[in-house]
């Protein structure tokens, strides 16, 4: 175990390390795209196309028969299209029965300005009648041309890889299990929150398709893919993006995953040119290898719950980072016009007016109403809206206003589907506005209807991103009622969802703001937000997200945000399982009033939840740790406010005073000698490691503890081991179909 401290890098050595690492993805890169392009370029690529092209795209109905008639098919032609590519149909086979169109001329009544059409007629599909289709199988002759095809991995993945991306792919909110697949070699669902990975195949394989799983959860989302909440459907630029960053992070790693990885990203390019494609896709990719790579340097086979909670937050800042490149697009590869913005914001106040004008006496309003009263449900201030159920009511009304399909898609609030079309993104859906800092409509929150079953919907749908709103730049409760308030002298109170946000400035009477971000985390420039909140106000910052375990993350990620911006906190004091909209619901205005004033610094609640995670802590060393992973928390605050959070950390672990200021020193001071550094990992298994700590932390620790614990811990006989290696799986890791 000693041999893998290393001594902690200079400034310059990282900077030197981050500039090799961006050369070598970059690198990577390049001979990525050159190895596809060989591949599609290539004569068995060729003759694979040009064969497959003589071969008809069946209906779904005509699908449905030959699966029925033949479960075993896998390529199926009339008899003379396998003549016209050398194979012959063997004599006695019987021929799978589908549907064929007969397709005639008619005359049909045209303008005078379509005259060559009525000389000719139209083609008109006028009946069905039977025809017969074979299987490859039952057919001999010429080799059927293959394009190279992906071969599953054989071999080991560097010890200990596999653990380290299992640890970000629950940061990033997952559950990671093994197990069948059905067809492909892993699946990550978003419905679910889960990634299946193969159990059958090597562990270089298994290892190399977490990397692809992993890359779906930072990278795509359940909008991504239309019709499945899976990646089982996924296909496309997804899958060479997923793809494409599996074989980085792998090549990184010394892992050669070339056999599977190029002509599976060939597949998914199709006919498409390989460096237009890998190029419009090279930022996001790089991007994301980047945020894993990150979590692999930053992760090791004794990692803490301090050190997974870095990892969850360097999680969810490569999400968001990935969510923002998605988002902006339109504003990268288009420059918008001031004309154009403007044109939008006209096109954002319109949707809101026609959403508005939806929703009084409909089950929008009556929902409003049944949450908290009817003087809510009836402000029109707040800019409660209702989007009709039909996939093209917004859409067809802005037209009728006389915009253009281009500015409905930049808006955010329309969407193009795979055939082209443009749709409503908001569909049945209780709608609130988002806006901007001078109070400008740039997007909307959509609130699923509670009678609406599909567990596949969200239950708050963002705007797309635009060139006016981008979800980690933006909060909602900030204009209409919330911005009087804040004027007034009125707290701001940071919520998770807008109707916890409505909930915090109706249920208070305006005397606090509820503020929500759009995302999972609190992002830097919403926290800045946040702080000029607080400059506006003249009052503490509470934060009060839901009492559950997402909660407490998000809690605990906007504490270290705003401490860093010399904020010091309030915590709401929320009963269990009850956020501020079920609070004001079941128990009125007060409960939210006493909730928002009565609670604690938010310092108090990370640190008795962290010393909670730690559990029963009777030895010495786990009494240490514990002191040292609390203190941590304390270390952005000022000192002026250090002293009553140690006395009550002490308290707790029976540890002097004394002692816990030391370790938040520690860890308020950057840098430092190499014993701090070593100290600083916060491992439970450091503390046994006498021959690199003789006499530090540990044992002036123990000095420091009351006299009753260390009797105690004396008499409780020898150490155990407290930091075993981790368990690998039992079964070798797993891949997906063209993963």
């Amino acid at each position: 175990m000693a041999g893998k401290y290393r001594r902690a890098k200079t400034p310059a050595e990282k900077a030197a390390a981050a500039q090799a690492r961006e050369e070598q993805l970059t690198a990577l890169q390049g001979r990525l795209t050159e190895h596809v392009r060989a591949i599609t370029d290539g004569p068995a690529w060729a003759a694979w196309l040009g064969a497959a092209a003589k071969f008809h795209s069946y209906s779904f109905r005509n699908t449905v028969l030959i699966a029925m008639q033949a479960p075993d098919a896998t390529r199926v032609g009339g008899y003379n299209t396998w003549k016209a590519v050398g194979r012959q149909v063997c004599k006695g086979e019987k021929g799978i029965a589908i549907l064929a169109p007969v397709v005639r001329k008619v005359e049909v009544d045209v303008t005078e300005q379509d005259t060559s059409t009525q000389a000719e007629g139209r083609a008109r599909i006028v009946a069905f009648t039977q025809a017969y289709v074979f299987d490859i199988s039952q057919t001999q002759g010429e080799p059927w041309p293959e394009p190279p095809r992906p071969t599953l991995l054989q071999g080991q993945a560097p010890e200990g890889l596999w653990d380290q991306l299992a640890t970000q792919v629950r940061a990033a909110g997952y559950e990671l299990e093994r197990g069948p697949c059905g067809s492909a070699n892993g699946i990550t669902n978003f419905q679910t929150r889960t990634v299946t990975v193969r159990g059958d195949v090597d562990d270089l394989q298994a290892t190399k398709t977490l990397l692809h799983e992993l890359s779906h959860a930072l990278l795509h989302d359940p909008s991504f893919f239309k019709d499945d909440p899976t990646t089982a459907a996924c296909r496309g630029d997804a899958e060479v993006e997923a793809e494409s960053v599996a074989y980085l992070c792998a090549a990184a790693q010394g892992m050669s995953t070339d056999d599977y990885s190029f002509p599976y990203i060939a597949g998914w390019i199709g006919q498409r040119d390989p460096t237009e494609v890998l190029q419009v896709t090279g930022r996001r990719v790089l991007a994301t290898a980047h945020t894993i790579l990150d979590g692999v340097n930053s992760t090791d086979m004794g990692a803490t719950s301090s050190d997974l909670a870095r990892i969850r937050e360097r999680a969810q800042v490569g999400a968001e980072r990935a969510a923002a490149l998605r988002e902006t697009a339109f504003a990268e590869t288009g420059t918008a016009s001031d004309a154009q913005l403007d044109e939008l914001r006209s096109l954002l106040t319109d949707a809101q007016a026609f959403y508005a004008g939806q929703y009084p006496e409909t089950w929008g309003a009556l929902y409003v109403e049944s949450r908290f009263g009817l003087a809510v449900a009836a402000d029109a201030s707040w800019g409660f809206g209702r989007a009709p159920s039909g996939w093209t009511a917004l859409s067809d009304h802005l037209r009728g206003l006389g915009y253009g399909d281009e500015a409905l898609e930049a808006s955010g609030v329309c969407l193009r589907t795979r055939r082209g079309t443009l749709v409503d993104r908001f569909r049945d859906r209780l709608t609130l506005p988002v806006h901007d800092r001078d109070g400008q409509v740039v997007s909307f929150v959509g609130r699923k209807n509670p009678t609406n079953d599909d567990e596949r919907a969200p239950k708050y749908l963002n705007g797309a991103g635009s060139p006016l709103f981008s979800k980690g730049e933006h909060l909602f409760g900030i204009a209409g009622p919330g911005l009087v308030g804040l004027d007034r002298g009125a707290r701001a109170v940071l919520v998770e969802g807008p109707l916890d946000a409505v909930a915090i400035t109706a249920g208070t009477g305006g005397r606090a703001v509820g503020v929500a971000s759009l995302g999972t985390a609190l992002t830097d420039v919403q926290a800045d937000r946040l702080t000029e909140l607080y400059a506006r106000s003249g009052q503490q910052i509470t934060v009060a997200t839901d009492p559950d375990r997402a909660g407490r993350a998000a809690a605990e990620r906007a504490y270290f945000a705003l401490a860093a911006r010399g904020q010091n906190p309030k915590a709401a004091a929320l009963p269990d399982g009850v956020d501020p909209a079920q609070l004001l619901t079941d128990h009125g205005e007060l409960a939210v009033v006493e909730a928002v004033e009565d609670g604690p610094d938010l310092a108090r609640a990370v640190i008795d939840h962290r010393l909670a995670e730690r559990g029963c802590v009777d030895f010495v060393e786990e009494r240490v740790s514990a002191a040292r992973h609390a203190a941590q928390v304390l270390a952005p605050l000022g000192q002026d406010k250090w002293e009553e959070h140690i006395a009550h950390i002490a308290q707790r672990l029976d540890v002097a005073p004394t002692t816990v200021h030391a370790m938040v020193v520690e860890a308020s001071v950057a840098g430092g000698d190499a014993q701090r550094r070593l100290l600083g990992h916060d491992r439970l298994g450091d503390l046994d490691r006498s021959q690199f700590v003789t006499r530090t932390a540990v044992e002036i620790a123990r000095e420091g503890l009351s006299t009753n614990f260390a009797a105690r811990r004396l008499a409780s006989g020898p150490a155990v081991d407290l930091d075993p290696a981790p368990a690998r799986p039992a079964e070798p890791h797993a891949v997906d179909r063209g993963r």
